[in-house]
């Protein structure tokens, strides 16, 4: 197929800033699909559903009351990593939405919210990880950024001040692990740098010494240990998993936590715990560890059998209690395991219906695993990068110019209206091409608030009838694209460009029939040009997905191969 092509676009502005060259990101994070809080637990099961359970006298469940709840319950769809607190709960969903419910206790969720959220409430986007202390956020994003806000009376922000923070403050770059205590919070970077700031009354910081005064303060971050793989906090606690497999553990140490086989109440310097640990989960009272060879180990007090050895004796050193364990996490008084065939197990008190067996009572102690449901999704890795059939494409594109800096990272992300105004600068700059005369004339009125760069991007989209506003006069700038409005948004750039539509065979999707009638034709003419392709299904067949997410990754790709036939 012959294609003719005269370009007439130009770059747009010379006041926007091009886009510079990027690489594709290799960083890799795990997600936690099971979390113990306070006196409440959360799972997701493979469907991305979760289900909350135990206390929620502060909302913590998510179910829009106050009322404990004694069985599972379900609240979000298409979650993929949670986390428990005290009084809070957090959920990603596979978009990277972050949300985040229960307590508001200093803001740490929103100034703007009430202090009691008993329902999810998102509060950013692009988000991969994320912890949260007694009062204070910690977000690790999507391009390896380390954003944290809430109280800063300990420095535990990291922002340098003790000034308490309602909105997200970036802290650092290349994180890969985050883990946020009590007052006291510790990074560890893609090369395996740890850093900690926060409170050391517990000697949690591990610096050799600590301070009984509640207000002892570090606000910005120290660099502690070098090679770590991961790092966790809870309470006053820290610990930290070496590239090779060493547990290293330090702070408060009451009722053998740390696992350190000491009796000592404070541990101010890291201290080698066991080898062979692929993570660590360190709650309330009790550490839970798991080793290489899938093994569960558990240390700490145990008064209410959370433990699970049948027992209700605090250990000190580390103990097995199962096999083929693949996350595991411990409350107050509650404990969970999560194994390798998706079963989920509970044990320890049921005072607030902490074991969701639908029962609850002050004076039961199940001091062995109980198994609770099936079905729970493992552990996965959310890479901080494109998906591998993507990488070349985006480190091509990179290279090219073509990637705006604001759509670096997070490739999984569905793409805006703005994002794709963007893409369409950054591939008409690279073009160079003649003057655009009255394209940048359109205005809106919900646009006022964006840079003036953003503004200048979105007219001049309109004015070339690539990107159009809605009836109501405005422009929208922030809603997502589906990859059926990708495709007509496409065609009407390579259109701009003044492609040959004369021999035009287009590909045939199985889902041909979900294709909304006003974008079917611009999808066969972007799909012919193989500038827009389809998705292979699970059952071998082509399909389009017109009503699916255009993420990142398949928008800069899409842009490269548009770039690439007009070369």
């Amino acid at each position: 197929m012959k294609k003719k092509i005269v370009c007439i676009l130009s770059a747009l502005f010379i006041s926007i800033p091009a886009a510079s060259a990027l690489a594709a990101a290799e960083i890799e994070v795990h997600s936690t699909t099971i979390s113990a809080g306070g006196y409440h637990c959360m799972a997701v099961t493979e469907d991305g559903s979760l289900y909350t359970w135990g206390n929620n006298r502060q909302g913590q469940l998510g179910v829009g009351t106050t009322e404990d709840a004694y069985t599972p319950q379900k609240i979000m769809d298409n979650v993929i990593s949670v986390h428990a607190a005290n009084n809070n709960s957090m959920a990603i969903t596979a978009d990277g939405s972050l949300y985040i419910w229960g307590e508001n206790y200093s803001g740490c969720i929103s100034d703007t919210a009430p202090e009691l959220i008993t329902s999810p409430l998102k509060v950013m986007d692009n988000v991969v990880s994320a912890g949260i202390g007694n009062s204070h956020v910690a977000v690790l994003t999507a391009d390896g950024s380390l954003y944290t806000w809430g109280s800063n009376l300990c420095g535990q922000l990291g922002n340098g001040t003790t000034e308490d923070a309602y909105t997200p403050q970036k802290i650092m770059d290349n994180i890969v692990s985050v883990g946020a205590g009590f007052s006291h919070t510790m990074a560890t970077t893609a090369g395996g740098d740890m850093y900690i700031w926060g409170s050391n009354s517990f000697g949690q910081l591990g610096n050799g010494s600590y301070d009984y005064d509640l207000y002892s303060n570090q606000p910005t971050p120290i660099k502690l240990m070098d090679n770590i793989d991961s790092v966790c906090a809870n309470g006053d606690t820290s610990m930290a998993v070496t590239k090779g497999g060493e547990l290293y553990a330090w702070g408060y140490n009451e009722f053998g936590k740390l696992g350190a086989g000491t009796f000592k109440y404070i541990v101010g310097s890291p201290q080698k715990v066991m080898d062979d640990v692929v993570s660590v989960s360190t709650g309330n009272t009790t550490t839970m560890i798991i080793t290489k060879d899938e093994s569960l180990y558990a240390c700490g007090y145990n008064y209410c059998g959370q433990i699970g050895d049948g027992t209700t004796a605090s250990v000190y050193t580390p103990k097995k209690i199962m096999d083929d364990v693949a996350a595991a996490c411990g409350g107050w008084t509650q404990s969970m395991a999560l194994t390798a065939d998706g079963s989920l197990y509970t044990w320890g008190g049921n005072g607030y219906g902490e074991m969701g067996i639908g029962t609850h009572s002050h004076e039961d102690k199940y001091t062995a695993p109980q198994k609770l449901m099936d079905n729970i999704m493992l552990p996965k890795i959310i890479k901080i990068g494109p998906s591998e059939w993507a990488e070349d494409g985006i480190d091509s594109a990179g290279e090219l110019g073509l990637i705006p800096s604001e759509l670096d990272g997070a490739w999984l992300t569905p793409v805006t209206r703005l994002d794709f105004c963007r893409l369409i600068y950054s591939l008409c700059n690279n073009l160079n091409r003649s003057e655009l005369g009255d394209a940048s004339t359109a205005t809106f009125n919900d646009t006022d608030a964006l840079t003036e760069s953003d503004k200048e991007l979105i007219a001049c989209a309109a004015g070339l009838d690539i990107v159009n506003g809605y009836e109501d006069g405005s422009f929208r700038p922030n809603n997502l694209i589906s990859r059926e409005e990708a495709a007509v948004m496409l065609a009407r750039t390579a259109r701009r460009i003044d492609t040959d539509e004369a021999e035009i065979t287009p590909h045939i999707f199985a889902d041909h029939n979900e294709i909304s009638d006003w974008a079917k034709e611009d999808t066969a003419f972007v799909s012919s040009l193989d500038i827009m392709n389809g998705i292979l299904a699970d059952d071998g067949s082509l399909k389009f997905d017109p009503h699916g997410s255009y993420t990142r990754e398949q928008a800069v790709l899409t842009f490269l191969r548009l770039y690439n036939t007009v070369s």
